[in-house]
C-alpha cells in the first residue's frame, strides 16, 4: 500500500466515505486481466434435464410460512453466487418510441419515472448492499448500461463503476420467417449506442444540476443534485476484446457537478454489436452465461465481491430460466398436487405478481443448482432459496403522465435519437509537445558537440 494525502471525501446517503486520505490502494494500478481477483470455478456443462410444458391453467398457490420442509438441496456457501437484476422500465414498455414503428425504438432508453423511482429503489436500505460493487456485466442492449448507473452509481466506495458487455444475455426477441424483429431487442452498431450512453448521462445532469425537467414529485431538487454529485467519476463500458484493440474500452468521464463527457472512443472494434456471434445477436440464456463466466473463455476475467457476481439482464430470459425449475402446488385443505415448472407467469400467486409486474426484480442462483435441483415443497421455500425480491411497481399510467411533462428530456422516439459518435483518440497537449521539441534540440546540440570534439 503507498500512502496518499488526499482528503476527497465521498457521500453516500447520510454518511462520509473517504476515497483518499489514508491509504491508496497501488493494486489498482495493475494492469486489467494481468492478475485475476480469483479463481474460476470449473463445473460440468450441465443441462437442464427439465422440459417446461406450458401451464394453460391459473393454479391459486398463496405462499406458506418459511418453516415447511425443503426437498431441494441447499446452495453451497462456498460456490460462486449470481445475482440477475432486470433493468429499468424502458420507452417500449410503455409504447413511447416513435410512432412509425408502432411505438417501438430499435434501441428503447429509459423512462422518466422509471430513472428516478430506480434511483430511490437502490437507496432504501435493505437494497442498496445488493447494488455496492464497482464490476457489473451487462447484455449488449443498452437500457441494461443506464439501469446499472442509476442502481450502483452511488451505491460505491470507489470512483469507477466498470460496465462489461457480456454474452448470453441479450433478450428474448421474435423472428419472421426466420429472421429476428429488430424491434427493441437487438443490438445496434456500437458507434451510435455510445453517444446513446452519453446522451442519457447527459439528460441525468439535465435533471440533477441544470434543474431542467417536472420531476420534483418524483425526487427532490436537493436529492438530486446530492445523487448526481456523488455519482463516479468514470465510468467504463468494456467491450469483448478485438482483433486489434485488447482493451476495446470506451470511457466517460465528470468532475463533480459536470456533465459526463466521452475521453475514450479510440479504434473500439464493434465486438458485441449486430455483427458479432450467435452469443450476442440470439436470445441469451443464464446457464450458458454462468458457465462462460466460470471457464477459460471469460475475457474480462474473474469480478466477484464476497462471493457475488453482479449482473444485469431482461425479464424474458430470467422467468425462462426460473422455469427449468419445479415446484409443488398446493391448495388450502387439499392433498398436494403435482408439481409443476416454476414459471412465475403461469403462477397465479400474489407475491409472483408483484414481482413480475416491477423492474429491478432480482434473484440468485449459482451455476450448479440446475444439477441439484429436487422440487421446492412450495413456492415461499422457491422464493426463499433464490432471494427472489420484487423491484419497482410498474405503474404505467404514472409513468405515461410523467413522460408527457418532460418531452424535451425524453429518451425515447426521436427526442432519444443521436448520431453516431465520432472517434477520440488522446494526443499529446502543448506541454508534451513542447517537451518533446525541447528534447529534440538537445540531442542536436548533444550530437554536434560531440563532432566537433572528434574532429580532425
Amino acid at each position: 500500500m503507498v500512502k496518499n494525502h488526499s482528503r476527497k471525501i465521498k457521500k453516500r446517503g447520510g454518511s462520509k466515505y473517504h476515497i483518499g486520505g489514508k491509504y491508496y490502494d497501488d493494486r489498482e494500478d495493475i494492469p486489467h486481466n494481468i492478475v485475476k481477483n480469483s479463481l474460476p470455478i470449473f463445473g460440468e456443462d450441465v443441462k437442464p434435464s427439465i422440459t417446461v410444458e406450458p401451464n394453460p391453467n391459473k393454479i391459486v398457490d398463496p405462499i406458506p410460512p418459511s418453516t415447511d420442509a425443503v426437498e431441494s438441496k441447499p446452495t453451497e456457501s462456498s460456490e460462486l453466487q449470481f445475482q440477475f437484476t432486470r433493468h429499468v422500465l424502458s420507452c417500449n414498455n410503455l409504447k413511447e418510441g416513435k410512432w412509425y414503428s408502432g411505438g417501438k425504438d430499435f434501441e428503447p432508453g429509459a423512462t422518466v419515472y422509471g430513472i428516478f423511482e430506480t434511483i430511490k429503489y437502490a437507496q432504501e436500505s435493505e437494497q442498496a448492499p445488493n447494488f455496492d460493487f464497482d464490476h457489473v456485466h451487462v447484455s449488449n442492449l443498452y437500457r441494461t448500461w443506464i439501469t446499472a448507473v442509476l442502481l450502483y452509481g452511488t451505491n460505491l466506495s470507489t470512483d469507477r463503476l466498470n460496465l462489461y458487455i457480456s454474452p448470453y444475455l441479450k433478450e428474448f426477441h421474435e423472428t419472421y420467417l426466420g429472421q429476428p424483429l429488430k424491434r427493441g431487442n437487438f443490438p445496434k452498431e456500437i458507434k451510435h449506442m455510445a453517444n446513446k450512453f452519453l446522451k442519457f448521462l447527459e439528460e441525468l445532469h439535465n435533471y440533477c444540476i441544470e434543474y431542467k425537467g417536472d420531476v420534483d414529485e418524483l425526487y427532490s431538487q436537493r436529492d438530486r443534485t446530492n445523487w448526481y454529485e456523488n455519482l463516479p467519476k468514470e465510468i467504463i463500458l468494456h467491450l469483448p476484446p478485438g482483433k486489434q484493440n485488447q482493451s476495446n474500452q470506451i470511457k466517460y468521464e465528470k468532475l463533480e457537478s459536470e456533465p459526463y463527457k466521452i475521453t475514450s472512443f479510440c479504434k473500439v472494434e464493434d465486438t458485441a454489436g449486430p455483427s458479432s456471434g450467435a452469443d450476442f445477436t440470439q436470445t441469451g440464456d443464464l446457464q450458458k452465461f454462468m458457465e462462460w463466466y466460470n471457464s477459460e473463455s471469460n475475457y474480462f476475467g474473474s469480478h466477484d465481491e464476497n462471493n457475488k457476481v453482479h449482473i444485469v439482464t431482461h425479464s424474458h430470459i430470467m422467468r425462462d430460466y426460473l422455469s427449468i425449475f419445479k415446484v409443488t402446488i398446493q391448495k388450502p385443505g387439499q392433498a398436494p398436487q403435482a408439481s409443476i415448472s416454476f414459471d412465475i407467469d403461469a403462477i397465479d400467486n400474489p407475491e409472483l405478481k408483484k414481482i413480475r409486474n416491477s423492474n429491478s426484480w432480482h434473484f440468485i442462483t449459482t451455476q450448479k443448482k440446475v444439477s441439484k435441483q429436487g422440487t421446492y415443497a412450495n413456492i415461499g421455500k422457491a422464493v426463499d432459496d433464490f432471494k427472489l425480491v420484487k423491484g419497482v411497481p410498474i405503474d404505467k399510467k404514472e409513468a405515461k403522465n410523467i413522460e408527457d411533462k418532460n418531452k424535451d428530456q425524453s429518451l425515447c422516439g426521436t427526442d432519444g435519437s443521436v448520431k453516431p459518435v465520432a472517434e477520440i483518440c488522446s494526443r499529446g497537449g502543448r506541454k508534451t509537445r513542447k517537451r518533446n521539441i525541447r528534447r529534440t534540440k538537445k540531442h542536436s546540440k548533444r550530437r554536434n558537440n560531440k563532432s566537433r570534439k572528434h574532429h580532425k
